[in-house]
């Protein structure tokens, strides 16, 4: 089959690097990890086949496959490398990566994703009656790893409430170098056409992906025993030997073994509301259990290069995420801070020798010539519009708390379209943490108590915000080594400014009584 040449990198080199949000959807615990190339196992060339469109559990309400059993059911089978797909999201992703490692397998990450090519017309009386098709994107490197990433967050951030996670066609332009593609199984785009007699379609699309993808795509064959495979397969062999395109067998695997059959079932039950009894509801086969090299040998026997690709893509994947300790932008309250009161006698002297910690503080003072003056730190950071986590960390030290109304904590991110507001305060007066409600423009109780802080001791406080496209989170914070979860949601305001700052405002009473704080180690980290 004519096809062009492909040559395998050689440098093995490390890139460290911060990684994007997981917000929920590439990664829910928000991990930061490193890149790492890795060299194929030497078994590699003699293993026959490589699974490369696996799902775990994490493919929710979908597979049932736990990571740790993945590792054992490859080691078992002496399996040098393992790709996971799991549907619509990489939460799996690190968890793989460390497990295989450690078993001596090499990790491919990947994951399939719904994608819209834009060329159907719901209203056509011949649209391809499924909706967006599927198939799968593999990390070929850690360029191809980030942009995974971007495509999956993507596919649950710009896709309309009412519609299922999916990403565009046009998205991939920017994003498919290091990135292999396989054309995905029968629900694949390739394969919907071909069982929808849209044979021009069927080629279109696969002109479409090999114009971004080249000799990085491949044409997926799966044998199940399904209708929709055994009607596709022979235009999936036509479509491939006409363009030049390689052929890759694999299996996509859903739950363990051919015992695991009836339990996964009920759990496709439970995830569309049917009854096991019912017929017409999606249903898989025992031949979707991870199966062994040997039985996918003999299944693909008539297709030999099917299998030998396998082989091909795993040796052209070369890197693997590993844990590390966060990296964290890091700036002391010193340098470049602003520090005009509004209405407070206010004094801020940086670098001051303070309590304890590190000597070295910002010290705010306040005496007032107005009852409730207030003063405020801020800091201009830049800007930073993509940014949807943040994570504030500062110790503070204060003089005489029981005169204070509020020690509030601030950060303030406008992308240009909106103005989010990052606030929580200890409320002293009233006796609660309050979260700054961003629409009503007002303090609003988080319900979790808040007396003056101990005078003249250091404390610590962290706390945590996501933001969608229009709205807060706030996450929870820690004060003191004790953390309290709030995930409340507060809509953004409008704004046509792009800025990132942080800031520390500290409220003044009626009686104008003075008292002093001292700010240490604040640390901003946002992604």
């Amino acid at each position: 089959m004519a096809r062009s040449t492909w040559t395998p990198s050689t440098q093995g080199t490390t890139i460290e690097g911060r990684v994007g949000r997981t917000g929920g959807f590439a990664s829910p615990q928000g991990d930061r990890t490193e890149f790492m190339t890795s060299k194929p196992a030497a078994a590699m060339s003699n293993a026959g086949f490589v699974h490369l469109h696996v799902h775990s559990a994490y493919s929710l309400l979908k597979g049932s496959i736990k990571i740790a059993k993945l590792a054992e059911l490859a080691k078992a089978d002496r399996q040098p490398a393992l790709a996971l797909t799991d549907t619509d999201n990489m939460f799996g992703a690190l968890e793989f990566s460390d497990k295989m490692a450690g078993y001596g397998i090499q990790p491919i990450i990947g994951c399939e994703l719904a994608v819209d090519f834009g060329d159907q017309d719901p209203s056509a009386r011949n649209a391809l009656a499924a909706g967006p098709a599927r198939f799968v994107l593999l990390a070929a490197r850690e360029r191809g790893y980030r942009s995974l990433m971007r495509l999956n967050s993507r596919a649950f951030l710009e896709t309309p409430v009412h519609q299922a996670p999916h990403i565009k066609f046009e998205w991939l332009e920017g994003d498919a170098e290091d990135l292999i593609a396989l054309t995905g199984g029968p629900e694949g785009p390739i394969s919907l056409a071909i069982n929808a007699d849209q044979a021009a379609l069927a080629a279109t699309r696969c002109d479409r992906l090999a114009s971004l993808f080249g000799d990085r795509l491949y044409v997926e064959l799966q044998r199940h025993g399904i209708e929709k495979e055994r009607r596709a397969e022979a235009g999936l062999f036509d479509l491939a030997y006409a363009k030049g395109l390689p052929l890759v067998a694999t299996n996509e695997p859903y739950f363990a073994t051919m015992d695991d059959y009836e339990a996964h079932d009920a759990l496709l039950c439970i995830a569309g509301g049917r009854l096991v009894a019912e017929t017409d509801r999606d249903q898989l086969t025992p031949d979707h259990r991870f199966k062994t090299r040997a039985e996918m040998a003999v299944l693909f026997a008539d297709v030999p290069e099917a299998l030998a690709s396998t082989i091909e893509i795993a040796e052209r994947c070369s890197f693997r995420p590993v844990t590390r300790k966060p990296i964290l932008p890091r700036f002391t309250v010193g340098a470049g801070a602003n520090a005009a009161g509004p209405t407070a006698v206010f004094s801020m002297v940086e670098n001051q020798a303070s309590p304890s910690l590190d000597g070295l503080a910002a010290k705010f003072s306040i005496s007032g010539t107005t009852p409730y003056s207030d003063a405020l730190w801020w800091k201009q950071l830049g800007a930073a519009d993509t940014a949807t986590n943040l994570k504030y960390d500062v110790d503070f030290y204060i003089t005489n708390p029981g005169v204070a109304q509020a020690l509030e904590f601030d950060n303030n991110q406008s992308n240009g379209a909106h103005k989010f507001i990052y606030g929580t305060q200890c409320n002293i007066k009233a006796g609660h943490w309050d979260v700054w409600g961003n629409a009503a423009g007002n303090w609003i109780s988080t319900g979790v108590a808040c007396s003056a802080p101990t005078a003249f001791v250091w404390h610590h406080l962290t706390w945590e915000f996501q933001r969608t496209a229009t709205n807060v989170i706030f996450v929870g914070f820690t004060f003191d080594g004790v953390t309290h979860y709030i995930n409340r949601s507060y809509p953004a305001r409008a704004s046509g400014v792009h800025e990132m700052n942080v800031a520390f405002q500290m409220d003044g009473d009626f009686a104008m009584h003075a008292y002093s704080t001292w700010l240490d180690k604040v640390t901003l980290a946002y992604w």
